[in-house]
């Protein structure tokens, strides 16, 4: 699974707030396109995705130092825009599943789980809790064994990203239908394909088409057909 960036950049959907210190009529909040670009006054069209905020700032501030003298510009990229999902036997106040949690700053799975209300005690299976990534046209999955956590173990942090998906499974399978209809149609969104581990097989007619679930010992796999 490709590692979360230690700098954030910027991607379609990102709300970005520009201030000019010294032209503060030019302030403004925008939200970057489904094609990556703002669109500025005096400099037209940007493009930023992939950008981190201070690349952001280095890129304006070339621009606009050939319309403006002087500029100093800054940057800041609204975190709430970006969470990841957090389900299964987790706590989660309400009942609601599963839970958006924000993603601000660097955030562990055990974080995350935390912020949604914690892991259910008796329940939870926290050796083979699933990560699921989705990079580009691409989606990996890995599981984490989070027992380190309560062992003071020192080991190398595992850092989330944005629309991840932390999924706590059962220590024990005993009403399986009901735990894969959860997964399968309240957690994880439709390009999902992933394996999990225990014994189960069901297909399922859907008004979008066919949910088929195949199962294994060594897995569980979830495809869709339209």
């Amino acid at each position: 699974m490709p590692e979360a960036g230690a700098q954030v950049v910027l991607r379609p959907g990102d709300t970005v707030k520009l201030e000019f210190l010294y032209h503060p009529e030019l302030n403004q909040t925008q939200t970057v396109r489904p094609d990556g670009r703002l669109s500025l006054p005096l400099v037209n069209e940007v493009e930023v995705e992939g950008l981190t905020p201070e690349g952001v700032r280095e890129k304006l501030l070339g621009l606009y130092g050939v319309v403006l003298k002087d500029p100093e510009i800054t940057v800041v990229l609204d975190p709430e825009g970006r969470f990841v999902y957090v389900g299964g036997e987790v706590d989660i106040p309400g009942g609601q599943f599963p839970i958006r949690v924000p993603l601000v700053g660097r955030l562990t799975p055990m974080e995350a789980i935390m912020q949604a209300g914690g892991l259910k005690n008796q329940s939870a299976k926290i050796s083979n809790v699933l990560i699921v990534r989705r990079v580009g046209e691409k989606q990996y999955a890995r599981t984490i064994d989070l027992r380190t956590a309560f062992r003071n173990e020192e080991t190398e942090p595992f850092f989330l990203a944005p629309d991840d998906i932390v999924f706590v499974p059962r220590t024990r399978i005993d009403r399986a239908d009901q735990w894969v209809d959860q997964y399968m149609n309240r957690l994880v969104p439709d390009w999902v394909n992933v394996n999990l581990g225990y014994a189960y097989s069901r297909t399922k007619s859907t008004a979008g088409g066919t949910d088929t679930v195949t199962a294994s010992p060594a897995g569980i796999s979830v495809t869709q057909t339209k």
